[in-house]
This record gives structure tokens, sequence and C-alpha cells, in this order.
């Protein structure tokens, strides 16, 4: 037996083993998580500021503003920061303005220099809010339900500072929308399955909430502000303890969002989520490479294995059915869990296309630079 198929063989064994405590010792836990009383599931009367950034967004807004206004809840307000939009939106938001109460407008016209784009206009909004709670969504989302809100503030309590949401794509036909569908999924997986395992680690801004107290104390964003991206997931990663941060994945309180149509952009956007994660605490980017590289070491190896003479093959292929299996069922139950209708005999497939993430997104990513934000 050669030295190469020995350290092969180690190899596979090494990533099997890490994948199998990740999937069981971690992601199960969604699939099983119930939620715990802390708060109401009736509205209250704590104030809630909806708090959303747009660029050249009209048509979105036209559609998010009357399902905000629409939220089952007694005492919110909707925070809209037009970021140095150049169409009707200006005009758009100042007459919605002077006709709804709730809604109140943030214009800005010049970022100062040094400072992200996006990140000053969310300062900027949060700093408007005139409740203690904000709840974060983006201008192309729009809530499952009239009691999204309502969800969502139920997850307060005193000692609870940050409620992570989650937020999932619109399915529509081919493997592109199979693929970013799929990723979202893999991604809740992860930082809820975490914050349940009692280790936040990040956020999405497509629904997240907060206490505004708990952003200025922490200077807001300014440890990362000139960096593109981590709006959400910078800052609770800096922020987020065991005892602060509570999940939300109840049906009622997710948002959906539309996905990109071309490859062309949805790699973009993956390239900007992913240039930040250099900026994680060390021991969240250590876990995350460590489930990435056992991720591809396990497909790899695998079928390296898979093309061995007897009994290696068989040691390849059933290590490979064993670990995609498990993972599957895994993820299927999840998505069962939050409501993504992705069909379970399709995440084997889009399981290894992911392999390729790391030469595709991941190593362009850490060299990125980039200011815009939308």
């Amino acid at each position: 037996m050669s030295s190469f198929i020995i350290g092969l063989v180690a190899v596979f064994a090494v990533c099997f083993l890490i994948q199998i405590i990740f999937i069981t010792g971690y992601f199960t836990r969604l699939g099983s998580y119930v939620s715990s009383p802390t708060g109401t599931a009736t509205p209250s009367r704590m104030g809630i500021s909806v708090v959303c950034c747009a660029h050249n967004e009209t048509e979105n807004l036209q559609k998010l503003i009357p399902a905000l206004l629409a939220q089952q809840y007694p005492n919110f307000e909707i925070i809209i920061v037009d970021d140095r939009s150049g169409d009707e939106m200006y005009d758009y938001m100042l007459a919605l303005e002077r006709q709804e109460k709730k809604v109140k407008l943030v214009r800005i016209d010049h970022t100062p220099d040094g400072m992200n784009f996006k990140k000053f206009a969310l300062t900027m909004g949060i700093k408007a809010a005139q409740f203690p709670h904000v709840l974060l969504t983006d201008a192309d989302c729009l809530p499952a339900s009239e009691h999204w809100i309502a969800q969502m503030a139920a997850c307060f309590t005193p000692e609870t500072k940050i409620v992570l949401g989650y937020s999932l794509y619109r399915p529509y036909k081919g493997l592109l929308n199979a693929l970013i569908r799929y990723e979202t999924l893999f991604t809740c997986t992860q930082y809820l399955s975490m914050a349940i395992a009692r280790n936040p680690y990040m956020g999405i801004g497509r629904n997240l909430a907060y206490t505004k107290d708990i952003f200025l104390e922490n200077k807001g964003f300014f440890e990362h502000i000139a960096i593109t991206g981590g709006d959400d997931d910078l800052f609770i990663n800096r922020v987020a303890t065991t005892s602060n941060t509570a999940i939300c994945i109840s049906p009622e309180s997710l948002t959906w969002s539309e996905p990109k149509h071309t490859f062309k952009t949805w790699y973009r956007q993956k390239q900007r989520h992913l240039s930040v994660g250099k900026y994680y605490r060390l021991k969240d980017q250590w876990w995350l490479g460590l489930l990435s590289l056992s991720h591809v070491g396990v497909w790899v190896a695998g079928l390296w294995l898979c093309a061995m003479p007897e009994p290696f093959w068989a040691i390849g292929l059933a290590g490979l059915v064993l670990r995609s299996g498990l993972h599957t069922w895994t993820m299927a139950r999840n998505a069962r869990k939050l409501n993504e209708t992705l069909g379970w005999y399709m995440m084997p497939l889009l399981d290894f296309l992911q392999v390729l993430y790391p030469v595709f997104f991941t190593v362009p990513a850490l060299i990125l630079r980039r200011k815009s934000w939308n």
C-alpha cells in the first residue's frame, strides 16, 4: 500500500469525522428547536422603529411600505433612509411622509470621506429612530405576514438585546435559483444553529433587530465603517453574546427577498458578502474555515478513493453516501422548519456544487475592495 493512498484515506477520514460532528452536533439543532416563551406572542406597547436604507428603490418601496403599514402592531414607525437616490424616490417618499404619520424620511446627499455608503446611511437611520428597538430590512424584501413586527418584537426581553431573524429568496425555475436558495438555507442553518448552541456569530440585515442602546454603546459600525458589507454580520459578530441574543424562526417572522436572476449579479453579491469574513472574530474564522475545508476535503478525497481499487473505492463510496445522506436529511428537516420548499432530492447535487465555492468565490472575495453597496 502506497503512502499516497494511506494519506488519502487519512484525509478522507478526518474530513468525514469533522463533517459528522458539525452536522450532528450543531446543524440538527435547528430542526428540533422549539422557541421558549421569552417574550409575549401578543402585540406589546414596546415601540419598534423599522429602518430601511434605499438607493434608487422607488419600485420596491412601493411594495414594501404598504406591507409595513399593514403590520398588526400598535406602536411602530417606518424610517426610510434615502441614500443619494437619483430617481423619483425622494419625491415619492416626501409625499408619503406627509400622508402617513408612521413614515419618516431621512435624506442623505453626501457621505463623508472614508465611510461606507450603506453603513453611514444605516447609522443615520438608527440615530433618527424614536423608539429603543430597531428592526432592519432591505427595500427589496417583503414580510411574510402582517405579524412580522409582532413576532420579532416578542423575542425581546430585558436581557435580550439582539434578535436574529431569517430571510428566504423567492423560488423560480432554474439551477441558479436552486443554488441561491440552497446556499441561503445553508447559511441560515449555520448561524441559527450556532446561536442555538450559544455561539451567535452573525445575522442578516434583511431581517434583524437590536436595541438602539447596544448600537450606540458599541459605537455602531465605527470599527469597520470603511469596509463594504458587514453592516449586519460584522456588527453582530462583535457585540452578540450567549446571553444577549435570541433567534426568531416562526413562519410569520420571516421576510422574502427577490433573488438575483443572472450568475454575474449573484457572483458579485456573493463576493461582497464573503469578503467580510476575514474580519470575523478569530474563533469564528477558525471553525468556519474548518467547516469549509472539511466539506471540500470529504468530497475530493472521497471521489478520489472511489477511483481506487478495492477496498478503497468501497470506503470512499460508503463514506460519501453516509455523509451525504445525513447532510441531506438534516438540511431537508431544517428547510421544513424555515418554510423553504427546495426539494430534498436536489440537495446532494447542490451540496457537491458548493465544493467549487472556495475557488470561485472565497479566494477572490479575500482580496475584494469595493465601495458601493448597491
